[in-house]
C-alpha cells in the first residue's frame, strides 16, 4: 500500500484499513483443512478457525462502527469494482502455458515465464509506435507501463486469493492481493517499457513485496494483543521465499539479452527504512552487477544532457539501455546510479484525467513533466480498495495515449489492456506484409489502414515549434504541431502539398 495513498485517508478510513489488514494478515496464510482448522505459514496463527476469522472481522468492525453489509453493498455498486472484476477476468484467462505453484499450502495455476501469447497485430503496432518516438526526449514519450509490476501471482504473490474468496463468499467479501498475474518478461512482451519495483528488506534480503508506508497504530496494537510479531510496516512481506531484487534483476537482464535494442525504465517504490537499516548499497550493487555500463546515471545525464532529458536513440548512441528512478531520495548513496523522482514528476489516478482538455488534475498532459497515471486493483475485503484514483481500462488508456500521458501504469497487465494502448493501426492492419505500392492512411475508424499510394488523400504535415531544449511546461508534444494539407494528393505529391514551414511526416504519437 503506497504511503502517499494511505496518507490521504480520513481517520475513519484508516480504521477501516486497519480492520481489513487484520483479515489480510490472518487470512493470506490460511487454507481450510478437513477438520475445519487451517494450516498457516506463521505458527502464531496456526490454530485459527474459519469462524474465529469471521468473528474477528465482525468484532473489530463493530468496535469502530463499520457496517460490513453496507460496506459490501457500497463496493458492489462502485463502477470501479465492476471494472476490477473485468480486468481480473482478463488477466486470469491470459493465453499462456501454465504451471502449478504452491506456497504455504496455497496453490494456483500461473503463467510460466515468457509463455504469454502475444497477438502479432498488437506487437507490430506497439513496436512501431515505440519506434516513432525514438528521437523524442523521454519526458515526452508515451509508454504502456505497469503498477507494482513485480507484485505478481506468477512469482507466488496472491496464491491464496481463490481460497480467500471461497472463504468469504457467503458474506460478500473479496480479496485481491496481487497487482499482476504474469511475469515481468511477459509484461515486457506485451509492450510494457516502464515498470515499478516494490522493494523491501525482509528475511535477510531485499525482496519484491508490497509493504511499507502504512504505519497503522490500531492494527499494530491488535497484532501485539494476538501475539503476532508483524507490524504494518512489514505486513505485505510475509513470505520469506518472496523473490529477491537480485533475481528480479536477473530476469530483466535475461530479457534484455534477448532484446538488446530495447530501452527500459524502472521506478523503485521504496521506503526510507532501507537507508536507516543500511541496505541502500545492496540496491546499487545489484544494479551495477547486473546492468553495468548499460545504465544511464545522473552524472552521465549531467555531462551529456545538462538541460534536458535524452531520447532513446541518444541513450543507445551512448550504449545505455536502462534508467532507474527512486521514490525515496537516498542522497549521495544513490546519486551516482539512481535518479530521484522529485517535483518534476506528477503521479495521480485515472479519475483525474480529462479526455476533452487532455489534462490530468490541473496539469496539461505531455508538456515535458514526467507523468505517471496508475490504477490500483487491490481489494482487502469490504474495508479497503485501491480505487481512490480509479482503474485503467482499454478506453481511458487509449484516450490517455492520444493525449500524450507519459506512463500508463496499469494493474493486471493483459492483452486486452495492452491493445488499448494502440492508437495507430486498426485491428488486423496492415493486412499484408507485401507492402509495395501501399501506404498507411487514416480510415473511417480513425486508425491506420493499408491503402494504395496512388489514391488521393489529405496529407499529414508537421513542424517542431520548439526545440528539445525548451524547459518543461512550455512545449506540448515535444514542440510538434500538426495540420492537414488543403488539397487531396497521392503519396508521391504529399510533400509538396504541406503548408510552408511544415513537412510531410508521420505523427510521433497519438497526440498528433
Amino acid at each position: 500500500l503506497r504511503g502517499t495513498m494511505a496518507s490521504t485517508f480520513a481517520h475513519s478510513h484508516r480504521l477501516s484499513v486497519f480492520v481489513l489488514y487484520l483479515a489480510f494478515v490472518c487470512c493470506t496464510l490460511v487454507v481450510a483443512s478437513v477438520d475445519g482448522r487451517h494450516s498457516v505459514g506463521n505458527p502464531q496463527l496456526r490454530n485459527l478457525t474459519r469462524t474465529q476469522i469471521k468473528d474477528a472481522l465482525h468484532t473489530v468492525a463493530q468496535r469502530h462502527g463499520i457496517d460490513m453489509v453496507a460496506a459490501s453493498q457500497k463496493l458492489k455498486a462502485d463502477p470501479n469494482f465492476q471494472n476490477d472484476l473485468q480486468i481480473h477476468a482478463w488477466a486470469d484467462s491470459v493465453p499462456c502455458r501454465r504451471k502449478r505453484m504452491c506456497a504455504f499450502e496455497f496453490c494456483a495455476d500461473v503463467c510460466m515465464l515468457g509463455s504469454v501469447v502475444v497477438d502479432p497485430w498488437m506487437k507490430y503496432a506497439l513496436d512501431m509506435q515505440l519506434a516513432l518516438q525514438q528521437d523524442v526526449p523521454i519526458n515526452y514519450i508515451v509508454l504502456p507501463a505497469t503498477h507494482n509490476s513485480a507484485i505478481t501471482k506468477a512469482t507466488g504473490v496472491g496464491l491464496a486469493e481463490d481460497d480467500l474468496n471461497d472463504l468469504f463468499n457467503d458474506i460478500d467479501v473479496w480479496v485481491y492481493i496481487a497487482n499482476q498475474q504474469i511475469t515481468l518478461s511477459d509484461q515486457m512482451n506485451l509492450g510494457i517499457r516502464h515498470m515499478e519495483l516494490d522493494i523491501h528488506w525482509f528475511a535477510d534480503a531485499i525482496r519484491m513485496c508490497h509493504a511499507g508506508g502504512v504505519h497503522e497504530q490500531y492494527l499494530d496494537e491488535l497484532m501485539r494483543e494476538l501475539g503476532i510479531d508483524w507490524d504494518t510496516e512489514t505486513l505485505g512481506c510475509f513470505n520469506d521465499q518472496a523473490v529477491t531484487l537480485n533475481a528480479t534483476f536477473q530476469e530483466i537482464k535475461n530479457w534484455m539479452n534477448k532484446n538488446p535494442n530495447e530501452v527500459l525504465f524502472f521506478y523503485f517504490d521504496d521506503q526510507p527504512d532501507l537507508q536507516e537499516w543500511g541496505k541502500v548499497h545492496l540496491i546499487i550493487e545489484g544494479i551495477n552487477y547486473n546492468f553495468g555500463d548499460l545504465v544511464l546515471t545522473p552524472p552521465q545525464k549531467a555531462k551529456y544532457f545538462p538541460k534536458r532529458w535524452p531520447s532513446m536513440n541518444e541513450l543507445r548512441a551512448l550504449g545505455k539501455h536502462v534508467m532507474f528512478f527512486s521514490r525515496t531520495d537516498y542522497g549521495s548513496e544513490m546519486s551516482n546510479t539512481v535518479f530521484f523522482s522529485d517535483a518534476s514528476w506528477n503521479e495521480t489516478g485515472p479519475d483525474q484525467f480529462d479526455p476533452i482538455k487532455c489534462t490530468t488534475g490541473n496539469d496539461p498532459d505531455n508538456v515535458g513533466f514526467m507523468e505517471r497515471v496508475l490504477g490500483d486493483s487491490l481489494i482487502y475485503g469490504p474495508f479497503y480498495t485501491g480505487y481512490t484514483g480509479g482503474l485503467l481500462m482499454p478506453s481511458n488508456i487509449n484516450s490517455m495515449m492520444t493525449c500524450g500521458t507519459n506512463f500508463l501504469s496499469m494493474d493486471q497487465a493483459c492483452p486486452e489492456l495492452s491493445a488499448g494502448a494502440v492508437w495507430s493501426w486498426a485491428p488486423g492492419e496492415p493486412k499484408s506484409n507485401k507492402t509495395a505500392g501501399f501506404c498507411a492512411a487514416i480510415g473511417p475508424s480513425g486508425r491506420w489502414e493499408m491503402q494504395l499510394c496512388t489514391e488521393a488523400r489529405l496529407a499529414a504535415c508537421g513542424r517542431q515549434v520548439y526545440d528539445i531544449n525548451t524547459p518543461p511546461g512550455r512545449a506540448k508534444n515535444a514542440g510538434w504541431t500538426y495540420v492537414l494539407s488543403n488539397a487531396t494528393v497521392s503519396w508521391a505529391d504529399a510533400a509538396k502539398a504541406c503548408p510552408s514551414g511544415y513537412k510531410f511526416t508521420v505523427p510521433i504519437n497519438g497526440v498528433g
